[in-house]
């Protein structure tokens, strides 16, 4: 990609593109792993929601806190308010450190 910008009137200067233009972070098989990744985290989102019942209306499965790793109401807000990090450190990673 090219810019071009008018020196003169009639004369058109070519500029590089800046680099914050053109450098991208990952690449296309990362992109592709990153996407394969949050679909099954948002499979597990899903299915974390499904199995918590909202706020007030009844208890969780009794072992929810030990599939999930966290309480049913936070999967439930995680879920109603996209929080996917919240969501993955909490289902996946291991806090026993």
């Amino acid at each position: 990609m090219e810019t071009y910008v008018p020196a003169t009137d009639e004369i058109w200067v070519r500029l590089p593109t800046p680099a914050f233009m053109t450098d991208k972070r990952l690449t296309e098989e990362e992109a592709k792993q990153f996407l394969e990744l949050l679909d099954k985290l948002s499979k597990d989102m899903r299915d974390a929601f499904e199995e918590a019942p909202p706020f007030g209306t009844g208890e969780p499965p009794e072992n929810f806190e030990e599939k999930w790793g966290m309480s049913a109401g936070i999967a439930y807000t995680a879920f109603m308010r996209n929080k996917y990090r919240q969501f993955a450190e909490n289902a996946y990673l291991d806090r026993k450190e």
